[in-house]
Parts: structure tokens; C-alpha cells; sequence
């Protein structure tokens, strides 16, 4: 699934930087292409994505969850920092994860968004 996400997102950008697609800018053809609400979509997913990294940076500068010899720790680059309890350990792994899917989020949907609405099906020849 990741590597068809990337490949998604880099045909984004090499399909807008075409000389087909240069005029105009990427989120005013979003906006205007697609219903009215995937504006207003777009810019709070821009936001929650902001936030949620924010956040998710702050919660995780001690380091990172991990389960070693059945215990569950923090640590930071290989090395311990402490002993964490199990509410710890799974809260810290539900904020990493809402990290990397915000900021998958935050990569697909404009993909998903342009090629859905802005780019138009060429003719095609029978």
C-alpha cells in the first residue's frame, strides 16, 4: 500500500509540473475542480495534520514504546530510558500511529482529490 501512495503522490507533482497543467495553482484547481466542501476539507485536514504532529513530537520526546524480555520500556535509540506500564506502553503506541496515518492522510487525500476531479478522462480512440 505505501509504495502505490507514493507513486500516487509523485504522479501528482510530476503531472502538475507538466506545461498541460501550469496554469493555475495546485489548491485553487483542487478547490474549483471537485463539491464545494473538499476546500474547507482539505484546509482542516491541513490543520489536523499540523497539530497532530505537533503533538505527537511533544508526546514522544522522551522516546519510544518498545517491549523488551517481556517489559515494556522507553527507549532512544537503542538505549533505556524506563520502565513503562502497559496504559503507558499502549497509549504511546496509539500516538505513534496516529502520527504516521495523519501524515499519510495528509499525503493521499489531495492525490485522491486531483485525480478524481481535476484531471479529465482524455478522449478516448476506439
Amino acid at each position: 500500500m505505501t509504495v502505490i501512495s507514493f507513486f500516487a503522490l509523485g504522479a501528482t507533482v510530476l503531472v502538475e509540473r507538466s506545461e498541460n497543467y501550469t496554469n493555475g495553482k495546485f489548491e485553487d484547481k483542487l478547490k474549483k475542480s471537485g463539491p464545494w466542501y473538499l476546500g474547507k476539507v482539505h484546509r482542516y485536514l491541513r490543520w489536523y495534520v499540523i497539530a497532530v504532529f505537533i503533538l505527537s513530537v511533544i508526546v514522544l520526546a522522551d522516546g519510544q514504546p518498545q517491549i523488551e524480555n517481556g517489559n515494556y520500556i522507553l527507549s532512544r535509540q537503542g538505549t533505556t530510558i524506563k520502565e513503562i506500564s502497559y496504559d503507558s506502553f499502549l497509549f504511546l503506541k496509539r500516538t505513534e500511529l496516529r502520527l504516521f496515518s495523519s501524515l499519510w492522510l495528509g499525503f493521499i487525500f489531495p492525490a485522491y482529490v486531483y485525480f478524481k476531479y481535476a484531471v479529465k478522462e482524455p478522449n478516448k480512440k476506439l
